[in-house]
């Protein structure tokens, strides 16, 4: 009598057991994808730089460098996969958890735009529909002011001043064309005889 009541509080162990990991597998899952998902998702990190000729070796990478600095830390736009290999290659490199924060919180179209951006590497990608989210990249923005321009053509017109110090020193591929746009009401100017401006 005490083998078969043993034997059987082994088999019901056993059999609550797997039942409690079958339970647990969709669970699992559900974990899993939740990792996969912030894997993708873009961040902001800094990067701590001393050197001079560094901060040029850096610059030179073509990473989506942010417009702001403290101290010797440069800020990217980037992702897990990229803060991995940049650190595996002797980078001195910390996601910062506040920027990231902050970029994680705007609206989930430009987050998207930017994700991809970031996990495809392409950094002409652009196609936000505001800058009501956060700041916008370069090619974010121009595509933006030419978006508006192509939408209202008598209320907007976009147009190149100049060229940025990186496009003038560095070439193209470092650089970004200095653009601008001007409002104005082509359709009124024209209707009243009043004389149009070309003064951006």
């Amino acid at each position: 009598m005490r083998r078969y009541v043993r034997t059987s509080l082994v088999v019901a162990l056993s059999v609550s057991m797997l039942s409690s990991l079958l339970l647990l597998q969709p669970f699992g899952g559900i974990v899993s994808a939740q990792k996969r998902s912030a894997a993708a998702q873009p961040l902001v990190a800094r990067v701590n730089i001393k050197d001079r000729a560094e901060v040029a070796r850096f610059v030179a990478l073509g990473l989506d460098m942010l417009e702001m600095r403290e101290g010797d830390d440069f800020f990217i736009l980037t992702s897990p996969a990229e803060v991995k290999r940049l650190r595996a290659q002797g980078w001195k490199i910390s996601v910062d958890g506040r920027q990231t924060t902050l970029l994680r919180r705007q609206r989930p179209d430009l987050k998207q735009n930017r994700a991809q951006a970031a996990a495809t590497a392409d950094k002409t990608q652009a196609g936000a529909a505001s800058y009501m989210g956060g700041y916008l990249t370069v090619p974010e923005m121009r595509a933006f002011v030419d978006d508006r321009a192509a939408r209202y053509p008598n209320l907007a017109e976009s147009f190149v001043y100049g060229n940025s110090w990186q496009r003038i020193n560095k070439g193209a591929a470092f650089g970004h064309e200095l653009f601008g746009i001007k409002l104005t009401n082509k359709a009124r100017e024209q209707g009243n005889g009043l004389p149009r401006s070309d003064a951006p």
